[in-house]
């Protein structure tokens, strides 16, 4: 039926003679378009527009009425939708994200826009690679039209782009700017005073120069009035005291690192709320080359840190950690290091940064430390719900950590119900003291492909048939996992969800899940074909 089709290229429209074919035939006329939704709830926007066209012209048309449906549109090279497909449902859209396009397409979206369409967009993200050679100038009049409508950007690129004077000046309603360029920041003498409550701002220089101090001022004195959130990658250590001094309600600092990024602190839409009445630094993450930065702001906001991720690839000294002996940190819920080039150094500054907090941490996640010497410190938490371990040198005086586990009451204050390991090198005896904590909700077990197992299918078997916790999520990473796990794991009544291994072939993650239809099981090979689930 479908090769009789004909199909308008320039619009992706099925013609009327096939539509009229269609119709005396066709059962999908006949349904509401609340079901027809259901029907195709876990199909990518794209996908549903192109289905309807292949289905029948009437059908389509149902669907483009709900225009909730696409609100939210990615667009992708190999999507193959034209700008004039798309402009078909552009009074509709409010979040646009344009993956990597080719110059003519942006052309042609550039032309759309000039004749008024997608003239209710709020949120836009565009990437381009380094063959989209679209001249910067078509760039600048898609901001002119847009930008007074935008409250979001997030624009990354390989090429020549528009400076981020013009950006700031063509979009001045702007909450959230995300700017990446690879070719630099240039005619930063050309910024103005941001007129708009700029309140998020990520500025990252992917060429081989770090951002010097006075470019950073130029920044932060110019569109920092209202900042509250602020990523800057690469600059030096002693530019933080310019943003403090520019920014006065600035909170949340993510320097030289990246990670988590200001979305993934604060959520995916980074619209912040006006700032709060309590002035502080509230999260921070930094790749500090010295220790004694992240100590003195330690102990400035000990009142007001919730949030600390320390990323320590670029460490290069870890003096003055006695300072932190005195300080007790109020607020202080969530921690991580990662990236630690130093097991030794890292350790320590896990040790003396963990006492600081033994009132107030919720969730922690360490990587590439020795647990022999954090055990002590980990049983002195006593607030902690999350531990995450990623390749840590396991101890066996971490059974004393697991029997204080063990020995905790569910009606406690004190439970941990989120544990993951991640290229740890777990044993069968440590599975079986797992099994005796009682207050578990989530549980991963993950590793690399090149990490060799340490404990049995066995040991996972018993495991999962003999556990006292009520476990809700479960992750499952490694191979070779074997059918009689799942199955003794699928029949604990409290399950949820599942996530398998990326090995397990997506015909079995298929059979899986019709077995056992009252949990909702996903396979990271289905989750590896969303190219947009990073940004």
């Amino acid at each position: 039926m479908q090769r009789d089709m004909q199909q308008d290229s320039a619009t992706n429209h099925v013609s009327k003679a096939s539509s009229a074919r269609l119709s005396p035939g066709d059962p999908f006329q006949r349904l509401p378009p609340e079901i027809m939704i259901q029907i195709w709830s876990n199909i990518n926007v794209l996908d549903l527009l192109r289905s309807c066209v292949m289905v029948s012209r009437t059908w389509r048309d149902q669907l483009l009425q709900c225009g909730y449906l696409w609100t939210k549109v990615t667009v992708h090279q190999e999507d193959h939708l034209s700008p004039i497909a798309l402009s078909t449902v552009s009074d509709h859209v409010q979040r646009l994200r344009l993956f990597y396009l080719s110059s003519r397409w942006l052309t042609g979206f550039h032309t759309k826009i000039m004749q008024g369409s997608f003239a209710s967009i709020t949120h836009l993200t565009i990437m381009l690679g380094g063959q989209e050679h679209m001249e910067k100038q078509l760039l600048v009049q898609m901001f002119e039209k847009l930008g007074c409508t935008l409250k979001s950007l997030y624009c990354q690129t390989l090429q020549n782009f528009p400076d981020l004077a013009v950006v700031t000046r063509t979009c001045p309603f702007l909450h959230s700017l995300v700017y990446k360029n690879s070719h630099g920041l240039f005619n930063l003498d050309a910024l103005e005073p941001y007129p708009g409550e700029l309140r998020s701002l990520t500025i990252e220089n992917h060429c081989i120069d770090d951002i010097e101090r006075d470019q950073l001022i130029s920044i932060v004195s110019n569109l920092g009035r209202h900042l509250q959130a602020l990523s800057v990658f690469p600059c030096g250590e002693e530019c933080i005291s310019d943003v403090q001094r520019y920014c006065p309600d600035i909170h949340t600092i993510v320097w030289n690192c990246g990670y988590p990024t200001l979305d993934g602190i604060h959520g995916c839409e980074m619209i912040l709320p006006p700032p709060p009445s309590t002035k502080g630094l509230r999260h921070l993450s930094i790749a500090p080359h010295h220790i004694d930065l992240v100590v003195a702001l330690m102990t400035r906001y000990k009142d007001t840190l919730e949030t600390l991720h320390l990323t320590l690839v670029l460490l290069r000294s870890c003096d003055q950690l006695e300072r932190l002996k005195d300080v007790v940190m109020k607020r202080l819920d969530s921690m991580s290091i990662r990236w630690v080039r130093d097991r030794d150094a890292g350790t320590r500054i896990a040790a003396a940064i963990l006492d600081t907090c033994q009132e107030s941490l919720r969730v922690l996640s360490l990587e590439k430390l020795h647990m022999k010497p954090l055990t002590r410190h980990l049983c002195n938490l006593r607030t902690l719900k999350s531990l995450r371990l990623d390749s840590i040198v396991l101890h066996e005086y971490m059974a004393i950590y697991w029997d204080r586990l063990c020995s905790i009451d569910n009606n406690k204050k004190v439970t941990l119900i989120s544990l993951e390991f991640r290229n740890v090198d777990i044993t069968d005896r440590d599975l079986m003291l797992l099994a005796r904590i009682g207050t578990l909700k989530d549980f991963t077990l993950s590793f690399t492909d090149d990490h060799d197992l340490s404990f049995t299918d066995h040991a996972v078997q018993q495991f999962f048939n003999e556990t006292r916790s009520a476990l809700r999520n479960v992750v499952l990473d490694f191979t070779p996992m074997s059918w009689s796990a799942l199955d003794i794991m699928a029949r604990i009544p409290s399950l949820r969800r599942v996530t398998l291994s990326k090995h397990v072939p997506i015909d079995s993650v298929h059979t899986f899940r019709n077995r056992y239809p009252r949990l909702r099981v996903e396979g990271m090979k289905e989750k590896e074909r969303d190219i947009y689930a990073f940004c």
